[in-house]
């Protein structure tokens, strides 16, 4: 949903550094990496309840993530590479608030919703790209949780960790209208 505002913005940016950054022998994979490792980080310094320096490293990580794919870009994109990106970003996502269930319990049940619903959603994404694919069509495009959504989620609970559990629900809520409108989608498109 943000995305589709915040893409154009950064795409230039990201698309001037790349060819720099290619020169300096780092590749888009090493990228991935780097963004995995700090993104990783930051959730387990989240899980310490160090939520500062957690946030700091996430939101490096999500630099690296948006740099990859522009170096990517500026070089070759390849089947690995576009798995590298999409396994870690699902993984961080949910190393997020199982790291923050570590060091807050009591947001267990919504760390659990959340998971559930996200686990749904990222399945049902993937069945309508799946067919889509298979029938000529184009895959998915946008929906009411993408990077920029995540992100905001993280930002918000590092900030005010008390608030986990109400915005933990509500990114739920997203996530399960997300996954209702790709699912009639997908039916829409297996029924053509």
């Amino acid at each position: 949903m943000l995305d589709s505002l915040i893409r154009p913005r950064l795409a230039p940016v990201m698309d001037n550094m790349a060819p720099k950054v290619s020169q300096s022998g780092l590749t888009a994979n090493n990228l991935t990496l780097i963004g995995f490792v700090f993104g990783f980080t930051g959730c387990f310094m989240v899980g310490m309840q160090i939520y500062p320096i957690g946030l700091a490293l996430i939101l490096l990580g999500l630099f690296f993530d948006g740099l990859d794919g522009a170096v990517a870009r500026a070089t070759s994109q390849t089947e690995l590479g576009t798995f590298l990106d999409m396994i870690s970003g699902v993984i961080l996502f949910a190393a997020f608030p199982f790291f923050f269930m570590l060091s807050a319990p009591e947001h267990a049940m919504a760390v659990g919703i959340l998971l559930f619903s996200y686990l749904l959603m990222g399945m049902i994404n993937l069945s309508y790209d799946f067919f889509a694919l298979k029938k000529g069509a184009p895959p998915a495009k946008g929906g009411l949780v993408e990077t920029s959504e995540i992100a905001a989620f993280m930002i918000l609970c590092c900030l005010y960790p008390p608030g986990f559990s109400a915005f933990a629900a509500m990114f739920a809520l997203m996530c399960l209208a997300t996954a209702i409108i790709r699912l009639v989608a997908t039916v829409k498109l297996l029924k053509v």
